[in-house]
């Protein structure tokens, strides 16, 4: 059993608590919640070993085959000035192909 962080720039190239995702059982998914800016961020999701901490690895989970298919949920949303709730304004869905 391993566990996952949201790993990259936006991490600071750490894996800790602050980026560390969660199992919900609910989505059948591990889940993780970051305050990030605007903007555009690279960031892969890296795999640590419950019995060996200090240990990484990305090729549990991102692959190590460049011709692997990639799946992408992409959802906008969008905050009036003033209120306290986010609107979801937009979905797509984008899967690779290589």
């Amino acid at each position: 059993e391993s566990d996952y962080y949201v790993w990259g720039e936006l991490s600071d190239w750490y894996c800790n608590n602050q980026n560390k995702m969660t199992y919900n059982p609910t989505y059948r998914a591990y889940t993780a919640s970051l305050y990030l800016k605007q903007g555009f961020y690279n960031y892969m999701i890296m795999s640590s070993p419950k019995n060996n901490p200090s240990s990484f690895n990305l090729d549990e989970m991102e692959g190590n085959f460049s011709e692997s298919n990639n799946s992408y949920n992409i959802f906008v949303y969008y905050r009036k000035p003033g209120y306290n709730y986010d609107s979801l304004i937009g979905y797509s869905k984008v899967d690779i192909n290589l």
